[in-house]
């Protein structure tokens, strides 16, 4: 069977009965067709026409027997509208005439209305105080305590179970890099000094070498 006419196009072309030229695949007829009509025969509406004249929306509306099915299209069901949040939310439609967040929250998540306006989790970097003294923030949509996420920063990778961060001044709130500290639990506990050592040097390789050092400068002087 013969390919497809079309460049870049593999697939086997239709029959002459399927298409008005044998030499076309139905997907790339049907493709070149929908790019040569022009818009909807309805003065008010400027959507690609879909079938008899039409666009699909209105269409679909004469075909069920809607009464007003040529009333123009709603702004909220269009791409490039606002979503429909009773409320008013300026977020851009993403489906079903509602914005990403208001969509998730009734097709995904299954509540029975769109929520709130605003968000639900802070934004991310935005947080609050847990009650406790300490900030958390939201980070990709994960709640984080700040200083612990700050020592993930500077050390490059998340923190060990036995690991903890600790707050130089004792202010829980105050994050500042300068401000804390990497503590940790002795682990495992009651170990052989061969093995605890074989532990944190493994764990803290660059630590390990620099406090070696600073050791071996403190002997050297005080011998």
């Amino acid at each position: 069977m013969a390919e497809c006419s079309t460049g870049g196009c593999n697939r086997p072309a239709a029959r002459a009965s399927q298409v008005h030229n044998g030499r076309i695949c139905k997907v790339c007829y049907t493709r070149e067709w929908h790019d040569r009509q022009g818009p909807c025969s309805l003065w008010h509406c400027d959507r690609r026409i879909d079938a008899a004249d039409l666009c699909s929306t209105h269409y679909n509306r004469k075909r069920r027997g809607v009464p007003d099915w040529d009333a123009p299209v709603p702004r909220h069901m269009k791409r490039d509208g606002t979503c429909r949040h009773k409320d008013g939310c300026p977020e851009p439609v993403q489906a079903r005439g509602y914005c990403a967040m208001h969509y998730a929250r009734i097709a995904v998540l299954g509540h029975a209305d769109a929520g709130p306006v605003g968000r639900l989790k802070a934004a991310d970097g935005e947080g609050g105080d847990d009650g406790r003294g300490y900030w958390n923030i939201t980070v990709n949509g994960q709640r984080y305590a700040k200083h612990r996420w700050v020592m993930e920063q500077i050390l490059g990778r998340p923190l060990e179970p036995d690991e903890e961060v600790h707050h130089k001044n004792r202010v829980r709130h105050d994050n500042e890099p300068s401000n804390l500290e990497l503590w940790t639990t002795a682990q495992p506990r009651g170990g052989r000094v061969e093995d605890l050592v074989r532990f944190y040097v493994g764990r803290y390789p660059d630590l390990a070498e620099r406090v070696l050092a600073e050791v071996r400068a403190e002997l050297a002087v005080s011998g």
